[in-house]
């Protein structure tokens, strides 16, 4: 079957464009292609593992710890070696914040002295909000971010926090007006 990735290289060839707006039209339908590839997996998978995923953001368990798990989403800076995991059987994903980023990620230093980073989410002590609208910001995830992750290794990507977006343009619609479109 088709992976996430070859399927992102089957749009390249559909004319969806360059720039900015073709690679972000690809990496959305390389999302929608990696939960499309998901539940071939679970489909595929034998009636033990079907639907079962892990979530693991740390870099202490070993490859056997995620046997049985025909899905699991790594954190993209701290995490186990990833091919072992995928030589057990498992379609292993990375975790990418769109909406947030940790103090504690390499690019951290960068988007702060870009004036990317909004300000820090009370719910998550040492996470910040990230203005989505910068182009720098989309640039950065679409060139930079997403085929670092992906040299990893990666089969995908796990997307997270794009709701934040949302979020802020409710709490304060004239700052944040055009989060939520950006997203």
């Amino acid at each position: 079957g088709l992976s996430p990735l070859s399927l992102c290289e089957v749009f390249r060839f559909w004319g969806w464009g360059g720039g900015v707006r073709g690679v972000v039209r690809r990496v959305a339908a390389c999302s929608f292609a990696a939960s499309v590839a998901f539940s071939c997996v679970a489909a595929a998978a034998p009636s033990s593992m079907a639907g079962e995923w892990v979530v693991y953001y740390d870099d202490e368990a070993s490859p056997s710890d995620f046997d049985g798990y025909a899905l699991v989403v790594l954190d993209s800076d701290h995490h186990p070696p990833i091919q072992p995991i995928k030589d057990r059987g498992a379609l292993v994903f990375g975790y990418h914040s769109l909406g947030e980023v940790e103090s504690y990620r390499p690019f951290y230093d960068d988007i702060r002295d870009r004036d990317l980073v909004l300000h820090e989410n009370e719910n998550w002590p040492g996470s910040f909000y990230v203005d989505v609208r910068s182009r720098a910001w989309t640039e950065l995830v679409i060139y930079r971010l997403v085929p670092d992750l992906l040299r990893q290794g990666f089969d995908g990507i796990f997307i997270d926090t794009l709701d934040n977006a949302s979020e802020l343009e409710e709490m304060n619609p004239e700052e944040y007006s055009g989060k939520a479109k950006a997203a």
